[in-house]
């Protein structure tokens, strides 16, 4: 094939070429005008007119939520940016977990709130209160409706920002996607105009309860004098979900009503053991906080005292440092007992208790220790070191 042959195809192929791409882009000058249009149909959405076509774009108020739809075209694609401005906690973070928000260092570390499918699924990064107040069921719902249109929807710096990548932008998906940012941000925006008790106690009754304990918890923290908090604490006692009952028992202002759920808990064997542990810690706060007498704490200590023959591991742990916190340590006896079928988890957490033992007797010669018990009958606490292990024996007298 000749030299001018060759330029010949080449010059065909080139203009084939240029046509289908001119062709495509008109049919995307087509869609992002017809969009642009059917945005700023709504009678608060006005036009901006670019330099070129696809630099137009369109600005208003939706719903009480400032919108900017705007897109730009780099030769390639069209990048469409939706954007909806809102008065919210900067730190504030909801977006679409992936490998890369794993690795994103900005906006502070990254929240599990304890939910596998919502963490598999929410990138949530702020304060824990502020992500239980606005992490509702409603804005969740939106967020997982823009995200079939687009990845990457997220609420960062007090917006809610998108943007969609290629030539395939239907009108409308666009306004689909459009509504769905402002569902998001009407909600949000709605939340944010509400007093943190009002919006807290909203969130302690979403239906998932992960987000529900979350809200909760951050209430009694934060705004423990509110009539909301009170609301929401009877609630939770009443709560068939351990968990609940648990974050009721950090309400400041509770009785012995509280007392009760705490005990009710420690003897819930359906319980999860480390729900039943941290019963046990925040039982012993409240009743030195308060001041509770002996009569009144009576069954907690009972229930206390149960573990140590019933349980192992965390909860094992927990009972005995907390009978120690309380003035009514197991006796010797009991003590040995429980070193006898403790597992590691359990020896770990008592080993403090056992150091504050060995550090009052004091050592007693070839490395024996020795503790007359409190009670005369119980006789006597020997405790020796071996191969590096602590082993403690009751012997009588």
């Amino acid at each position: 094939m000749s030299g001018a042959a060759v330029l010949g195809l080449l010059s065909v192929t080139l203009t084939g070429v240029g046509a289908l791409v001119a062709g495509l882009l008109g049919r995307v000058k087509k869609r992002w005008v017809k969009t642009l249009a059917m945005i700023t149909e709504h009678p608060e959405m006005t036009f901006v007119e670019g330099w070129s076509w696809s630099k137009h774009a369109a600005r208003g108020t939706i719903d009480g939520v400032p919108v900017f739809v705007f897109g730009n075209h780099d030769g390639k694609n069209i990048e469409l940016t939706v954007r909806a401005r809102l008065d919210l906690p900067q730190d504030l973070v909801i977006g679409r977990q992936s490998m890369m928000s794993r690795l994103r260092r900005a906006g502070g570390p990254e929240i599990d709130i304890g939910s596998d499918a919502l963490d598999k699924r929410f990138e949530l990064r702020g304060a824990a209160a502020n992500i239980a107040a606005f992490f509702n069921q409603r804005v969740r719902d939106a967020f997982e409706r823009a995200w079939v249109v687009a990845n990457d929807v997220a609420l960062r710096d007090g917006n809610i920002t998108v943007r969609r990548m290629g030539l395939d932008l239907k009108p409308d998906k666009v306004m689909e996607l459009v509504g769905a940012v402002v569902e998001a941000a009407a909600e949000l925006k709605r939340i944010g105009a509400m007093p943190r008790a009002q919006r807290l106690a909203e969130s302690s009754r979403d239906p998932d309860p992960v987000v529900a304990r979350m809200a909760a918890a951050a209430l009694f923290e934060h705004e423990p004098d509110t009539p909301e908090a009170g609301v929401a604490y009877q609630r939770a006692l009443a709560a068939t979900d351990p968990w609940m009952r648990l974050a009721a028992l950090a309400y400041p202002a509770g009785g012995l009503e509280l007392l009760a759920c705490a005990e009710a808990l420690l003897r819930d064997g359906a319980a999860p053991n480390r729900c039943r542990a941290d019963a046990a810690w925040y039982a012993v706060q409240h009743i030195k906080r308060q001041g509770i007498d002996v009569p009144e704490s009576r069954a907690t200590v009972a229930a206390l005292q149960n573990l140590l023959t019933t349980a192992n591991g965390t909860l094992l742990g927990a009972a005995v440092m907390t009978l120690e916190d309380l003035g009514t340590p197991p006796d010797s006896a009991t003590l040995s007992l429980v070193l006898e079928r403790a597992n590691r988890e359990a020896r770990k957490l008592i080993s403090p208790y056992l150091a504050r033992l060995r550090h009052a007797v004091g050592p007693d010669g070839a490395g024996s220790l020795a503790l007359t018990d409190a009670e005369p009958t119980d006789g006597q606490l020997a405790m020796a070191a071996e191969s590096g292990s602590l082993e403690v024996t009751a012997e009588s007298i």
